[in-house]
């Protein structure tokens, strides 16, 4: 076994190095090569790895638990079902490494580079994602649950089946994402740009979604009871039979939006544009309608 300490701040020799189940907990690596070096099922539990390259390093199901990894180079690198609770990743490089079925959960990734990620199955509940960029990003299947990803960047990720209930996403990117089948009950989506996103069959009940971009987006046969979208942008949405029963819409633009089929039922539609909307007028018998622009041809009593 290695003596305590005997790895310290050893970068240039630790290049490639086999350290497979070691014991480096509380180690100060501090700026260490550790490009590609192999520390699977190792022990770092504790340790300082700010700024240290490990690009391409293995570290699948390695013990990572309270670890300083901020401003670290985990480009490429293998994570698999790694432990990175409570972890510190601040400012880290994560760009097309695998976290599968990781545990994340109350881990610090603010201002993180996550472009291409997998994150599939990965625990990231509680965990602080503030202005991460996760552009392309695979989050199939993860739990997202309580985190905060307010003004991250979720471009073009893949959140299909994830949980993302009580998580806070204000202001965040989500355009041409797709949360097909995902769990958001809760969720705070104020002011978020979710243009062209995929969001088919999604539960967005008692949301917050106020002031939301959702320009071309598809919510067919989503749930969005109780939510709130008010002052939310719609043009030319896709809600073919949404369920939107209690929800607010007051002031929303709903231009050209698809809603054949859409439970609106104490829905709130207050001086909302509905202009060019494709709807039946049997749907609007329970919906609040004051001050609402109607489709040609409907009348608004």
């Amino acid at each position: 076994m290695e003596a305590e300490g005997q790895y310290e701040r050893r970068g240039e020799f630790l290049y490639r190095a086999s350290l497979s189940r070691e014991n480096l907990s509380n180690e100060d690596l501090m700026g260490a090569n550790l490009f590609k070096a192999n520390l699977s099922d190792a022990n770092l539990s504790d340790s300082n790895l700010t700024w240290t390259e490990l690009s391409g390093a293995n570290l699948s199901r390695a013990n990572l638990i309270r670890a300083t990894l901020s401003g670290a180079l985990l480009s490429d690198a293998k994570l698999i079902s790694s432990i990175l609770s409570d972890a510190n990743l601040t400012r880290a490089n994560l760009s097309d490494a695998d976290l599968s079925n990781a545990n994340l959960s109350d881990a610090n990734l603010s201002d993180a580079i996550m472009t291409k990620t997998i994150l599939s199955g990965a625990d990231l509940s509680n965990a602080n994602l503030l202005g991460a960029n996760l552009i392309g990003a695979d989050l199939v299947k993860a739990n997202l649950s309580g985190a905060d990803l307010s003004n991250a960047n979720l471009s073009r990720a893949n959140l299909t089946n994830a949980v993302l209930s009580d998580a806070r996403l204000l202001c965040a990117n989500l355009s041409r994402a797709r949360l097909i089948n995902t769990e958001l009950l809760r969720v705070n989506l104020a002011e978020a740009f979710l243009a062209n996103t995929n969001m088919t069959k999604a539960n967005f009940s008692q949301a917050n979604l106020s002031g939301a971009i959702l320009v071309r987006s598809i919510l067919s046969r989503a749930n969005l009871s109780g939510a709130d979208l008010s002052n939310a942008n719609l043009l030319s949405a896709n809600l073919f039979k949404a369920n939107l029963s209690g929800a607010d819409l007051s002031y929303a633009n709903l231009s050209g939006a698809n809603l054949q089929g859409v439970n609106l039922k104490s829905t709130n539609l207050e001086y909302s544009n509905l202009r060019d909307a494709d709807l039946n007028e049997e749907d609007l018998v329970d919906a609040k309608l004051t001050g609402a622009i109607m489709p040609d041809g409907y009348e608004n009593d």
